[in-house]
């Protein structure tokens, strides 16, 4: 049996009211977007890039960094080898 030449209405969305999923805690500002998420003992990860474009880096000092309270690892190209680094848009 063909349905061919005959409109399809059981599925047919055009010019009904759609309810967005969740609309009503977006606009009241009651939604939970990621950033609200909290986990214990969760780590975060900054990347800290060169200011200058092309630069090409001989050594790094991660002394600093690495003296910071609460800071478990300091990367650099040494322990990340990888050709197109951490970054799929970046170089090593």
């Amino acid at each position: 049996m063909s349905n061919a030449g005959k409109p399809i209405t059981s599925f047919s969305v055009v010019g009904k009211s759609i309810p967005q999923l969740g609309s009503i805690e977006k606009v009241t500002g009651s939604a939970l977007y990621t950033d609200d998420l909290q986990f214990a003992d969760l780590l975060y990860a900054a990347i800290l890039r060169s200011s200058h474009a092309h630069a090409r880096i001989v050594s790094i000092d991660t002394s600093r960094a690495q003296a910071l309270p609460g800071v478990k690892a300091v990367l650099t190209g040494k322990e990340y080898q990888e050709k197109f680094g951490v970054l799929p848009i970046s170089y090593d």
